[in-house]
């Protein structure tokens, strides 16, 4: 996987390439040290704590981020507290910890978020929608569009001939890089390919469930499908697809 480490104020990309986002962790922590600098304030920054705040997630995906997050404090002898992005009490915890950084995990986020509430202290974004992030800020993105491109690869190499697409419920900027890649590796191999969309942003309502047994019923069988959502894969496996291969 690619992961960008950038600033949104400026030209400067840093493109790291890791198997897993700890070696990415690993480079946030060290960045915290070397941006800590006394602000002439009468209290000391807590050098060795960090703050990890969590989106509202469905999926546990900021569950295991702090996984991997703790993972690394603890083997460079930092501590970990962790709070949701959801408390109204976030400035007076920046207050009372004063914290050598924040790490704020925005896989499923979509609202703005205001940096003046923790004051000078260092932040660092997962996952924030680089095209919505504001100015001067640090944001590290999986590069979306290879995904798609790899799953496409991957399911062209067997015998199926149609393909299809199920995205992640919602409209999310890594839906539309995965799908893209997705697209551009059968388009260039003379393929195309069918991609489920629903008014039903939840995908537990009757809505969406019907909607997507209509999509998947209609689909040209044998049929290899890229699933770009676990609950759908759990949901609607081998019963639901019994002739197409799912990756």
């Amino acid at each position: 996987r690619t992961y960008e480490f950038h600033r949104v104020s400026t030209s400067v990309r840093l493109t790291l390439y890791h198997k897993t986002r700890f070696a990415v962790l690993h480079f946030v922590f060290y960045c915290f040290s070397s941006l800590y600098t006394p602000d002439g304030c009468d209290r000391i920054r807590s050098m060795h704590l960090v703050f990890f705040l969590k989106s509202p997630s469905k999926t546990g995906a900021s569950d295991r981020q702090l996984v991997g997050a703790r993972d690394i404090a603890a083997r460079l002898g930092w501590d970990i507290r962790d709070f949701s992005l959801l408390s109204a009490d976030l400035p007076r915890l920046v207050e009372l910890w004063n914290p050598s950084g924040i790490i704020i995990e925005c896989g499923e986020w979509k609202r703005p978020i205001d940096l003046r509430q923790f004051g000078k202290t260092p932040v660092v974004f997962i996952d924030h929608d680089p095209t919505t992030l504001g100015k001067g800020c640090f944001n590290i993105v999986q590069d979306t569009v290879p995904t798609g491109k790899a799953a496409a690869c991957e399911l062209m190499l067997t015998d199926y001939r149609h393909f299809a697409f199920v995205p992640f419920a919602g409209k999310w900027w890594w839906n539309e890089g995965r799908e893209r890649g997705f697209s551009e590796a059968l388009a260039l191999n003379g393929f195309s390919y069918r991609s489920f969309s629903t008014r039903a942003a939840d995908p537990h309502t009757r809505g969406y469930q019907r909607d997507l047994r209509k999509f998947l019923g209609a689909l040209p069988m044998p049929c290899a499908v890229f699933a770009d959502r676990r609950r759908m894969r759990k949901r609607h496996g081998p019963r639901s697809l019994t002739d197409a291969q799912k990756r």
